[in-house]
């Protein structure tokens, strides 16, 4: 009893821990490609590309990995090394480019198509794992279930970037929770389309895996499950220091103007300049004929001849 119960917890632990790569990798690139703009310069702009990139790629990889290793199967669970290493770098490949696609072509028909690539990106991932388990007798491939994963994904995806890049995320005082609401929702259509292609594995009736030998769930989920999480904890306080100087730095500016302006309109010559605009546009009076002078008398005025 003791021992099923710390079964549990640890495969509900292990869950959690693939839910909160999920949401980190979301949140970093989404952070890098809104971060995009920013930059002035090519190495700069490609820094983010590859931050972007490197998240999604290896939060696809680990986040899935991390799920199939709390579903506690009655069997020793391993994946092929050549397949395992070619996932990992093929899907950081791929996060680049959805990333460059998302990041530098704005418009609402780019954001379809990258989300929609992100999604492909993704189940493409989850497919390649467990082809890379080598499960026995063999997984079950049901096309409603990979066509239902895929429809969750890229509706997540594409609401997720439209949300990441609205206007609403960019200024306002509310840019934090739309931005938050973007990666939890970005996050939650990976979570909720591999649990729908799980459903549809039946992986309970497997009895063995081919490459138990080779790399192993548990090495791969230790390893995976403890350094991708803090690379990208690394790379949100990274992102975060940036954004508060980025902030710090336009409050320093706006303070520099203000009081150049104020400056200006307060020194001899400013005040020159303002009384010299007055007085060209103070009207003018109406120029007099020639030989004559204006002289009051009485209260009126008449004209003299000299």
């Amino acid at each position: 009893m003791n021992s099923a119960s710390t079964s549990v917890d640890s495969s509900l632990l292990l869950w959690f821990l693939a839910a909160l790569v999920y949401w980190l990798a979301a949140h970093v690139a989404l952070g890098s490609l809104r971060n995009l703009p920013h930059e002035t310069g090519t190495p700069g702009k490609a820094r983010q590309l590859l931050v972007a990139g490197a998240a999604l790629g290896c939060a696809l990889c680990t986040g899935f990995v991390l799920t199939l290793a709390s579903l506690g199967l009655r069997l020793m669970l391993g994946f092929r090394f050549d397949m395992g290493l070619g996932l990992f770098v093929g899907a950081v490949v791929c996060g680049t480019a959805v990333a460059a696609w998302a990041g530098l072509l704005r418009g609402r028909l780019n954001r379809l198509g990258s989300g929609l690539a992100l999604a492909a990106l993704a189940l493409a991932v989850q497919v390649g794992w467990l082809a890379a388990a080598g499960f026995r007798p063999g997984v079950p491939w049901s096309g409603k279930y990979i066509a239902a994963a895929g429809v969750v994904m890229a509706a997540g995806c594409v609401i997720a970037l439209h949300l990441a890049f609205s206007e609403s995320a960019q200024q306002g005082r509310l840019r934090m929770r739309w931005r938050l609401a973007a990666s939890l929702l970005l996050a939650l259509s990976w979570l909720v389309g591999q649990e729908v292609m799980l459903a549809g594995a039946a992986l309970n009736s497997q009895v063995g895996s081919v490459y138990q030998k080779q790399l192993t769930a548990p090495l791969l989920s230790l390893l995976a499950g403890t350094l991708v999480p803090l690379a990208l904890l690394v790379a949100a306080f990274d992102q975060s220091q940036r954004s508060r100087q980025r902030r710090h730095l336009g409050r320093r500016r706006a303070a520099a103007q203000k009081l150049a302006s104020h400056a200006t309109s307060m020194s001899p010559d400013g005040a020159d300049a303002a009384k010299a605009k007055a007085d060209l546009a103070a009207p003018s009076a109406p120029p007099r004929p020639a030989g004559t002078a204006a002289v009051p008398e009485s209260g009126s005025r008449r004209l003299r001849k000299y």
